[in-house]
């Protein structure tokens, strides 16, 4: 359940996406399960994420993780 992940779940999530890049930005604001779901562009420019690429991407998977947890 990602509402129960902690930011080390949340920097493996990253790796995953291969953006771990930012790992360290999000355990540093304590970016947990419960925070990663409500996310939104301007967060995650204020987290250090200017790349449009990258941002579209965690966006999707964000977006991949409500759909799934919806289905479950």
């Amino acid at each position: 359940n990602v509402h129960l992940w902690g930011n080390g779940e949340v920097a493996v999530w990253l790796e995953s996406l291969q953006l771990d890049e930012y790992r360290d930005d999000f355990i540093r604001h304590d970016i947990r399960g419960s925070e990663l779901l409500t996310l939104e562009r301007r967060d995650l420019k204020e987290l250090g994420i200017h790349k449009v690429g990258h941002i579209k991407r965690i966006q999707q998977a964000i977006l991949e993780i409500k759909e799934n947890a919806r289905l479950s």
